[in-house]
């Protein structure tokens, strides 16, 4: 999948109406999976690997005052 397609994929997640979630936090898990699995996608023993540790998540203040999630995954055979 390239990276194109990745970002229409998430985006379709985001906005459509047409595929129901049952708790919204299973959206945003499928688009992170998808995301790290898009990474990860040459080497998929980095994807099942992967454990929390792996990844840094910090929140970013933008100028407009906006809060944005960062997200830094370090696969285990980087570290």
């Amino acid at each position: 999948m390239y990276a194109e397609d990745l970002a229409e994929f998430t985006r379709v997640l985001l906005t459509t109406t047409q595929m129901t979630f049952a708790i919204g936090w299973l959206r945003i898990q499928q688009i992170l999976f998808s995301q790290l699995a898009g990474i990860t996608g040459n080497r998929p023993e980095a994807l099942v690997e992967l454990r929390l540790r792996h990844l840094e998540m910090t929140l970013i203040r933008d100028p407009s005052g906006r809060l944005l999630l960062r997200l830094r995954a370090r696969p285990p055979s980087t570290d």
